[in-house]
């Protein structure tokens, strides 16, 4: 059986599913994901609005953000992501990690770049400029 490659979101979201300090802050499989709605406190992974494409890639910004969390547990949580997809950072699939709006802000923005077929798993307005 042939399975298919990981998209570069759920690769996101597997990291920080398997991360043992992110699961010691109440964070798990149940509670990490692109619901809103559900377990909280959550970790919502969602495709940003906009990304740019071409023949061969494609590059777009995830939003990693804590919901139904307190200020010090949001800072925590916020902490560990950027330490968890440090090893994603390595040049592919994941470019940049940065905070939103400085280092107290409660969302990060990854810049990711992922393979075309991915571009199907996105929202449909969110592509801006496809060549």
């Amino acid at each position: 059986m042939t399975t298919s490659p990981q998209t570069v979101h759920q690769q996101i979201i597997d990291t920080l599913i398997d991360d043992p300090i992110l699961a010691m802050l109440g964070f798990d499989h149940r509670t990490i994901g692109e619901e809103r709605t559900g377990h909280n406190p959550r970790l919502v992974v969602s495709w940003a609005d906009e990304w740019y494409g071409s023949a061969s890639e494609f590059l777009g910004t995830v939003t990693i953000e804590p919901v139904g969390t307190d200020d010090r547990t949001r800072t925590a949580v916020l902490d560990r992501v950027e330490q968890a997809l440090a090893a994603l950072r390595a040049g592919r699939p994941i470019m940049r990690v940065r905070r939103s709006g400085g280092h107290r802000s409660s969302t990060f923005h990854v810049l990711a770049r992922g393979a075309p077929c991915e571009a199907g798993a996105m929202p449909v307005l969110a592509g801006r400029d496809q060549r």
